[in-house]
């Protein structure tokens, strides 16, 4: 029951300043659907950690923290491929403004920002360089690490209060604190929501009784929902 996956995905975006007020401020313009702010970073350790971990999608970057440590992370071939906005409210040194145009996907504004032209200078960057289409969810283990769960490798995720579990085909299961229905938006299609708290990998369903309003998924039985029977059945439908 395999079907092309094509995605619709949360714009990863990370937030380098020095400032709280900073961040918040930039993180109220990315309150749009479109974007999930990760984190702010303010220092090179933590750069760093991204680096190593997870790719963001998009990188704003307060002028006033850079230096030359962090302008060299910057220059490194993982984060070449990210789009960055340069945020600045005062004239930059010719030096480091020549180091900082090297990223050759870059776009600069000038402070104080304003929504309208904020959101504009974002589409920009996104409609020159699109995130990368991604076929995996992220969760962080015990140890602080990310994991990168690949779309194959799922078979439900079920959502119990603010949490949601994800379970997979090695019978592991990995917890994220994150409603449903913002984790079904990082999904592709081969994932169905089929009642209030389950999402399936239409892959893995092994037989549908709309009848009984139940299907099975590998050796779990799960309840479908009246309310979603109709896309189910639509699916089923499809050649």
């Amino acid at each position: 029951m395999q079907k092309e996956n094509k995605g619709i995905y949360l714009v990863k975006t990370l937030i380098i300043t020095s400032s709280d007020t900073e961040f918040l401020h930039i993180k109220s313009f990315l309150s749009d659907e479109k974007f999930e702010a990760l984190n702010i970073v303010s220092d090179v350790y933590k750069l760093n950690t991204y680096k190593n971990e997870a790719l963001p999608d998009l990188i704003i970057c307060d002028f006033q923290i850079l230096d030359k440590s962090i302008i060299e992370i910057l220059s490194n071939n993982f984060f070449l491929e990210v789009p960055i906005l340069f945020i600045s409210g005062e004239a930059v040194e010719d030096k480091v403004f020549e180091l900082v145009k090297m990223h050759p996907r870059n776009l600069f504004l000038i402070k104080p920002l304003h929504e309208l032209t904020f959101k504009t200078s974002l589409n920009l960057l996104l409609n020159a360089y699109p995130p990368r289409s991604r076929n995996y969810v992220e969760v962080i283990n015990r140890n602080h690490q990310i994991l990168k769960i690949r779309y194959e490798e799922i078979l439900y995720i079920k959502a119990e209060g603010n949490y949601t579990f994800i379970n997979t085909i090695d019978r592991k299961v990995f917890a994220r604190k994150k409603p449903l229905k913002m984790l079904k938006e990082e999904l592709g299609n081969t994932f169905i929501q089929i009642n209030k708290s389950h999402i399936i990998n239409m892959t893995f369903i092994k037989r549908v009784e709309l009848g009984r309003g139940i299907l099975l998924v590998d050796d779990k039985e799960v309840k479908i929902g009246r309310a979603f029977r109709r896309k189910l059945n639509q699916f089923l439908k499809k050649p």
